[in-house]
């Protein structure tokens, strides 16, 4: 399955990146197309990637999600992850991804 990207327009600094479908190595692409240019926006503190339909992240996914961190770090602005099924959620913390990555249960959270 295709991956689709969705950016909430940006405002206050925040972006909301909704994730559906897939992040595997056939999709990171098309994923890394819209999340690295947001990455590298200095007006943005805070990116937030809405899991709610994320179906599943392979190695190739958690890349391009480090690949963002490292690009955003400088400047201090955060990567959330919000609404990520269980599944992707254990894939995060086992891989560690959990301690440069702010895993919220909804995107609300995300906004305090």
């Amino acid at each position: 399955m295709p991956v689709k990207l969705e950016v909430e327009t940006p405002s206050n600094g925040i972006a909301v990146v909704k994730i559906n479908g897939r992040l595997d190595a056939t999709t990171v692409g098309d994923a890394e197309k819209i999340l690295l240019p947001l990455a590298e926006d200095a007006t943005l503190n805070r990116i937030i990637m809405d899991g709610a339909n994320l179906e599943y992240v392979a190695s190739a996914g958690l890349r391009i999600i480090l690949k963002a961190v490292k690009v955003m770090a400088p400047r201090k602005a955060k990567l959330f992850a919000a609404a990520m099924p269980e599944s992707v959620l254990a894939v995060l913390k086992m891989t560690g991804f959990n301690s440069f990555v702010e895993l919220r249960a909804t995107v609300a959270d995300c906004l305090t």
